[in-house]
């Protein structure tokens, strides 16, 4: 791009992707998570928590759970479901 005949270099701050909160993987930023503190929190929480991108496995696998859950222990339940679906194909 140029600008009155010069380089211009253009940084996009409103990125229609993101990083997955759970697998890191990039995706649209049209599913979420509600967090706080490093756990998934159920969709009834009432204390503290703030919205986090989720790519659309993650956010199905996890919007309906009833208790906290670790984000590490739902990192190792999404890989380990990838793992068993390249071994099953």
């Amino acid at each position: 791009m140029q600008l009155n005949g010069n380089p211009v270099t253009v940084i996009d701050i409103s990125a229609p992707t993101d990083s997955c909160c759970v697998c890191g993987e990039e995706t649209w930023m049209d599913c979420g998570l509600p967090c706080y503190e490093d756990e998934i929190l159920p969709p009834d929480w009432q204390g503290e928590w703030g919205g986090f991108t989720a790519c659309q496995e993650c956010h199905f696998l996890f919007s309906d759970i009833k208790e906290p859950l670790p984000l590490l222990e739902a990192k190792r339940i999404v890989m380990e479901r990838r793992a068993n679906r390249l071994g099953a194909g």
